[in-house]
């Protein structure tokens, strides 16, 4: 089966509720980019204490605008990598194993390495609500065939008869 890349992702796919609503947004925001510089768009009530120049409408809305557009994208790209990259038939699991935990200004982290098709990576995830788990323990980790640098942590404990095997690949959770 051919890989889909993200701009065929979202062809086949669609867009989401929230990134629709973020679009949707920006496009308010250049129609108001639009409405700035034919002058339909003024203070109604009090006139403006230095009349606005169109380009700093231009750069401000617009700036907007792209800023909006940027996370529609970032969405959509976030989107892309969990629902399609790690969907079955197209991701594994192996054992990852935690070396730091880390505090953030989010809240903590910990670090995590493992191993996929003979190479090593590292990733990072929040610590749920009951706390980080100690250094040195084991969780599934769940990574994406065509990008094996992108996984997450199950948070799956793994349990001892299956941790001395690394290297080993699971199509599903053991």
């Amino acid at each position: 089966m051919k890989e889909l890349s993200f701009f065929d992702y979202i062809r086949q796919a669609g867009i989401s509720l929230g990134e629709l609503f973020v679009l949707v947004v920006a496009l308010v925001l250049g129609w108001m980019f639009k409405a700035m510089l034919r002058e339909r768009l003024r203070a109604r009530h009090t006139p403006p204490a230095e009349p606005v120049t169109p380009v700093a409408g231009l750069v401000s809305v617009a700036g907007t605008a792209l800023v909006f557009c940027y996370f529609v994208y970032a969405m959509a790209y976030r989107r892309y990598q969990v629902d399609y990259q790690l969907r079955p038939g197209a991701s594994r699991y192996v054992v990852g194993e935690v070396y730091r935990i880390s505090a953030l200004k989010a809240g903590p982290i910990y670090n995590y390495r493992y191993q996929a098709g003979g190479q090593s990576y590292q990733n990072h995830t929040r610590c749920d609500s009951s706390g980080c788990p100690p250094v040195g323990a084991r969780f599934f980790i769940h990574y994406a065939l065509a990008d094996p640098s992108f996984s997450r942590s199950t948070g799956e404990p793994v349990p001892d008869s299956l941790a001395a095997l690394p290297g080993r690949e699971w199509t599903e959770l053991p």
